[in-house]
């Protein structure tokens, strides 16, 4: 059996998009909501997937020549969207919490949730 090799240009690492501060870490998830439809026995007959969305939720160390993203604000990360697929549709941020630490640099956690339907 022949061998496979994996060079560095087939990998993706780290986060490109610098806008914000230095990405740390960055995670997508596609989500939508299901419906599953019974007969009259209780069977499982069908299942209905609707309203798509994505979540996203990272870390990255904070630029103080940047403002703090604040909730309900619509942000972009170019270079991480093209690979999940949400185009250049915003996320719209959910949640923003600074980390303080002793020796290490402030970071900032955020969540929040991109809509296919919503540009």
């Amino acid at each position: 059996m022949a061998d496979t090799l994996i060079t560095q240009q087939a990998l993706v690492f780290g986060v490109t998009d610098t806008s914000f501060g230095f990405f740390e870490g960055l995670e997508f998830e596609d989500v939508s909501d299901k419906i599953e439809v019974k007969d009259g026995d209780g069977d499982i007959i069908g299942i209905d997937y609707h309203s798509k969305r994505y979540t996203v939720s990272g870390t990255y160390v904070f630029d103080s020549g940047q403002p703090l993203p604040i909730t309900g604000a619509a942000i972009t990360i170019t270079s991480q969207a093209s690979q999940m697929a949400i185009g250049a549709n915003s996320i719209y941020v959910d949640t923003v919490k600074q980390v303080y630490s002793n020796g290490d640099v402030v970071k900032v956690d955020f969540t929040g949730t991109t809509y296919p339907n919503i540009t």
